[in-house]
């Protein structure tokens, strides 16, 4: 039985309607997901999040407890938090932004900038070349992180490097001393924030993994150690974020 044309006519009517608001609802959703992230552009915005900072925190910068990510053509744009909590409602140490790209679209190597905050620390990565990666710490020069794993100090010269060691951790070394084993970034971008916040809600106390970092650490070697850690956790994240924009 054929419906009256009148009928006909209304649900096509209706169906456009309905298609028109599509577009609408799509650009309502990316201004306010806008608005977020140029909220967290600001340093006061971020750190509003953050708890004070302690050097015992170098061993919980584990992965983010939240991010905000935004893709477009293959650029990204990521702000976030750092820090495995010891407890549900413990705060991150570090929150960051970062901006860029990755040129390969199966490799972490990114070309971009990024920006992270402890209480006491503004960490700034540059990366104009794939994976070559300037680090700059409270204004002053540290060195660079480069493509193969190795590292530069201030004035261009091999000080360390920066090697998985199979698992989930790379192996950091600083004038020829095993520092600390961070998290890797290629083990980073299938974590989630679900999975993440269901982990800390059924822990009930326990803490969830630590970085093994060294024993009395100089003030060069901790100052390396959170870079690339925290590092690490952007990087990662950003790749993850970027793989499920897609």
């Amino acid at each position: 039985m054929s419906l009256p044309p009148e009928i006909t006519i209304l649900n096509a009517i209706g169906l456009l309607l309905t298609l028109a608001t599509i577009p609408t609802f799509f650009l309502v959703l990316r201004h306010r997901l806008n608005r977020r992230l140029n909220k967290y552009e600001d340093a006061d915005a971020l750190l509003s999040k953050v708890q004070p900072w302690q050097w015992e925190a170098l061993s919980h910068l584990w992965t983010c407890q939240e991010y905000i990510s935004k893709g477009h053509y293959g650029s990204f744009q990521l702000a976030g938090w750092i820090g495995a909590p010891l407890a549900a409602q413990q705060r991150p140490w570090v929150a960051f932004t970062v901006r860029g790209r990755f040129p390969d679209y199966t490799s972490l190597l990114f070309v971009g900038e990024g920006r992270a905050h402890t209480t006491e620390h503004t960490v700034e990565y540059s990366a104009t070349s794939p994976g070559n990666v300037a680090i700059t710490v409270n204004g002053q020069e540290l060195g660079r992180l480069l493509p193969d794993g190795r590292l530069l100090d201030a004035r261009g010269r091999p000080i360390g490097t920066q090697e998985a060691d199979g698992g989930q951790l790379c192996a950091v070394t600083v004038k020829g001393r095993l520092i600390a084993r961070v998290r890797c970034p290629a083990s980073i971008h299938g974590d989630s924030l679900r999975t993440l916040v269901h982990t800390v809600q059924h822990a009930r106390g326990k803490s969830l993994p630590q970085l093994d970092v060294a024993p009395a650490l100089s003030s060069e070697e901790r100052t390396w150690v959170l870079a690339l850690a925290v590092w690490n956790v952007m990087l990662g994240q950003a790749f993850g974020a970027t793989r499920h924009e897609d």
